[in-house]
């Protein structure tokens, strides 16, 4: 259970980045991110409200690919953080805390299928 915590420590290290910015997977490069070019590189799409650019059906959101302003990442994280407590002892990790933020909030993030 104690690795599955490791999935929030992203979420509080980018709510730490004073400017905000991306989160992505290892294994993922965004190749068709509009603010890519040199001009537009640190400005965040949706006037930097929290976006996730992987829909999962299941859950709501899968965050493989991340942007928001400092705001954002730290509003998020904090309505995560809210839903470990009711699950303590169980599988619990971002992706279902996500799922969970959802459907209770709907619309506390952008979500477009990007990825």
């Amino acid at each position: 259970l104690p690795s599955k915590r490791l999935c929030f420590y992203r979420w509080m290290a980018m709510s730490a980045a004073t400017d905000g910015g991306w989160m992505s997977e290892h294994d993922i490069y965004p190749l068709h991110v509009e603010s890519s070019t040199p001009k537009n590189m640190f400005v965040l799409p949706n006037n930097g409200r929290l976006t996730i650019y992987e829909n999962n059906l299941n859950h709501g959101a899968f965050p493989s690919l991340v942007s928001g302003s400092s705001a954002e990442w730290n509003r998020v994280t904090a309505a995560l953080l809210e839903y470990v407590p009711q699950h303590e002892g169980e599988m619990f990790h971002d992706v279902r805390a996500l799922g969970q933020l959802n459907i209770e909030r709907p619309k506390s993030f952008e979500l477009v299928d990007g990825v």
